[in-house]
């Protein structure tokens, strides 16, 4: 079935990796959502093009998670010299991987999400606060998201957030 949606070169990049007994899946998953073709076709290149880095980093589907998905974001995408037909844009390539990893966990493949660190609960509230309460699109969450978490890392190293430990410094 996904055979017909990519090129050669991501389609062997999926077929090869730890995702390709879930591809079919994937593609039935955004077509039973109502997905366009254009856009299957697109969400099935950006999970080829993370299969192609899952694949040389040399993880296995226990390591695929959301944190994967960040750093694939945060420090393989801005350096990508991967050859082209790649798919590069952020927010395609975000919200693809999270399709995907919906995917996996339904297949009962990867576990389901945790989100045991202080620092991580706060962020997901803050992201939920932020599209919620705030109405912000997914673009200006993930900035803001991205400043608070280095700012909670910085200055709680030990995880466990205390407000009462903030100084005007951490702010400034």
């Amino acid at each position: 079935m996904t055979s017909d949606l990519l090129q050669p070169g991501p389609q062997r990049w999926l077929s090869g990796s730890v995702f390709s007994s879930a591809a079919d899946d994937y593609v039935s998953y955004l077509r039973q959502g109502g997905y366009r073709p254009n856009s299957v076709r697109l969400y099935l290149a950006c999970v080829a093009h993370f299969a192609k880095w899952v694949s040389e980093e040399g993880l296995g589907l226990t390591q695929i998670d959301e944190e994967a998905r960040q750093i694939f974001l945060d420090v393989q995408l801005p350096h990508c010299t991967c050859p082209q037909p790649v798919r590069r844009q952020r927010h395609e390539l975000h919200a693809a991987i999270d399709h995907l990893l919906h995917v996996l966990r339904a297949q009962g493949q990867i576990p389901a999400a945790e989100h045991k660190d202080p620092i991580s609960q706060e962020l997901m509230a803050f992201d939920n606060y932020m599209r919620d309460v705030g109405g912000l699109a997914e673009t200006t969450r993930r900035q803001r998201t991205d400043i608070v978490r280095r700012f909670l890392r910085d200055v709680f190293v030990s995880g466990a957030i205390d407000p009462n430990t903030f100084e005007p410094a951490h702010i400034r």
